[in-house]
């Protein structure tokens, strides 16, 4: 059978939108404190998914988010031919597509880091220069006992001139009995001051190489964690939008209808709810007008104003008790072969939705567009640099879906359906009134009431022409003002994050292929084997070969892990100095700041920490 529905509604929602502008005046102050930008009428759409006809606009219950409002708001929208449609899941689609989505340095993030690197590079060697200029060698002895001073596992001749000679023994530390000053010391220190006791010309040689080595250092040290934020950000709102802490402002507290407390992602909603129960208790009304009038046998033509008619079947209203079965009205029930149809909508509020937006600074909220939008335009522009989607997704945001950003709803309907040329007995004997009904309009316009709200159909005479009347209303006479739990929706807008992108990015797979897609295996331990060869091998070209020996003191297994877990973990970390528990790999995975992690970094070591970026971030 043809669904007359979508078409039907379609100019319904036309002629709402048009009679906006006009009921405006009674509107505004009703609403202002919902949105302030009803003065400019909304194009609102009509959704047509079963079951999400009604809205629980009662969001807040004591502070906690209502568990029924959150299902009805996590759906997907999509616009499709003037009508929305809800798909359930959006926060586990959300989080498939977030966990999918990684950053991978750029061409200029390369460059930049590898010339921050260089420039850093050409100071250390002029004081490396500097020094050989004055003393020729470092001995293989003096420069044993200095690692054992400064408490590391080796160190090279930028660490010993550095670290040793003129952060201990050249300050005058030493002379003092104090302790040398550490590598995270060393950086904020006065330079100047630390050439107390130094050699003549080691001052004029190695200063200013020394304020520009650590100035390179330094912007380095941003670079690095701006890129370690784009990685590690991705995963945080991952992370938030699967498992929120309580506290977390993205994590609202939902109660269940089985009273039980779960963690749900919260959406902002306005106004409060007090403000909606004042709306929906208003009397302001709107109303839309249908004519119908019989074509042949089986159809009739109803229009709107302003719109094309339509052929609908000629039974136009169909009533149905709890107790019974549905009644069709045909022309020998006595409405005739003509109807004007009015719809009034009772109490109107615009509601806004807002998904709680990530926040990298405070760690809260949950939904982080940025990512998701580069790497829709990345995938379009087959760029694979960036913010990428690492698994096959269905980014069907692409254009023409989101999530719900306005609903227009009503505290009640009333339908007035007048028979010009019907039977006013005739049609009493037929309608079931006083008691509930569902009733149907063209076959496929569903209405119903709720419990508190029951639809009751009635026969009148209209106030104007005496023509006999149907009215059906779930407005109580003696509590027309007192909304129910559950508001009618008239229509909706939707917010499309990636609508201006181009319709190259949508993919065909399903949201599920998502679920079971996965990297090819070799692939992924090609790419980890090459990440862990690369650290090992930058730290031999800047620390020396690590030898069998070093590896056994630090009970190592390979030399891999005795990078990450003795000279990261412990070395660097200070937790060796501290006597604590080393840094483990899932902590600095974690860590909103990695550098921040190994205060004791020696002076040399950029490259082998650019590395272990580049590892932790494909992991």
């Amino acid at each position: 059978m043809q669904d007359h529905y979508h078409a039907l509604k379609k100019d319904l929602i036309s002629a709402l939108n048009l009679s906006m502008p006009k009921a405006q005046s009674g509107l505004s102050t009703i609403l202002k404190s919902a949105t302030p930008r009803l003065q400019k009428s909304k194009k609102y759409t009509p959704i047509i998914s079963s079951g999400l006809d009604k809205f629980p606009w009662q969001w807040n219950q004591l502070g906690t988010f209502n568990a029924a409002t959150w299902n009805f708001l996590n759906h997907i929208a999509t616009s499709e031919q003037n009508f929305i449609s809800l798909t359930p899941g959006l926060t586990t689609w959300y989080y498939n597509v977030i966990s999918a989505t990684a950053y991978l340095w750029t061409d200029e993030d390369r460059a930049t880091i590898d010339s921050l690197l260089a420039d850093s590079s050409r100071y250390q060697n002029d004081i490396i220069s500097g020094y050989f200029t004055i003393f020729k060698t470092i001995d293989p002895l003096e420069k044993k006992a200095a690692a054992a001073a400064l408490g590391l596992e080796a160190i090279n001749g930028l660490t010993y001139i550095v670290e040793y000679l003129i952060g201990f023994q050249w300050s005058g530390r030493q002379a003092a009995g104090l302790t040398p000053l550490c590598a995270a010391e060393l950086r904020e220190t006065n330079l100047d001051a630390l050439f107390i006791k130094a050699p003549k010309n080691t001052y004029k040689l190695m200063l200013e190489p020394m304020k520009k080595m650590f100035a390179y250092e330094k912007m380095w040290t941003l670079k690095i964690d701006d890129l370690w934020n784009k990685s590690t950000s991705i995963r945080n709102a991952a992370d938030n939008t699967h498992s929120p802490e309580l506290s977390n402002e993205s994590g609202m507290q939902v109660v269940a209808h089985d009273g039980i407390n779960a963690v749900r992602h919260s959406f902002k909603v306005s106004p409060s709810v007090n403000d909606i129960r004042v709306q929906l208790a208003s009397k302001t009304t709107m109303k839309v007008t249908l004519s119908a009038q019989q074509s042949t046998r089986s159809d009739a033509i109803v229009s709107v104003r302003g719109a094309k008619s339509m052929h609908v079947p000629t039974s136009f209203l169909t009533l149905e008790q709890k107790s019974g079965v549905p009644k069709a009205l045909l022309l020998h029930d006595g409405t005739g072969d003509e109807a004007l149809i009015n719809i009034t909508y009772h109490g109107l509020a615009e509601i806004t939705i807002k998904a709680t937006a990530f926040s990298w600074e405070n760690s809260s909220g949950w939904y982080y567009e940025s990512p998701l939008k580069q790497a829709a335009m990345n995938k379009a522009q087959n760029s694979f640099q960036g913010y990428q989607f690492q698994l096959p997704v269905s980014y069907d945001l692409a254009s023409d879906s989101g999530f719900l950003e306005t609903l227009l709803i009503c505290r009640a309907m009333t339908v007035e359906v007048v028979c010009p040329k019907g039977n006013f007995e005739r049609l009493a004997q037929n309608i079931p009134t006083g008691s509930s009904v569902n009733a149907t309009l063209f076959e496929t316009v569903k209405l119903k009431g709720a419990p508190a709200q029951p639809l009751i159909a009635t026969i009148a005479k209209h106030k104007s022409t005496g023509a006999p009347s149907i009215i059906l209303t779930s407005v109580d006479e003696g509590l027309s003002n007192t909304p129910g739990p559950l508001a009618h929706v008239i229509g909706a807008t939707i917010y499309q994050p990636c609508k201006d992108l181009s319709a190259s990015i949508k993919q065909q797979h399903s949201p599920k292929t998502l679920k079971t897609a996965v990297a090819t295996k070799s692939l992924i331990a090609d790419t980890k084997r090459n990440q862990e060869q690369a650290l090992v091998s930058v730290y031999e070209q800047v620390f020396g070969l690590i030898k069998p020996k070093q590896l056994i003191s630090a009970h190592a297994s390979t030399k891999f892990n005795f990078i990450i877990e003795y000279i990261f973990g412990k070395e660097w970390s200070g937790c060796l100095k501290r006597n604590t528990a080393p840094v483990t790999v899932s902590a600095m995975q974690k860590a909103r700041n990695l550098r921040e992690l190994f205060p004791q970094m020696p002076i040399a070591g950029s490259k082998v920490m650019t590395k272990l970026h580049e590892y932790l971030s494909s992991k």
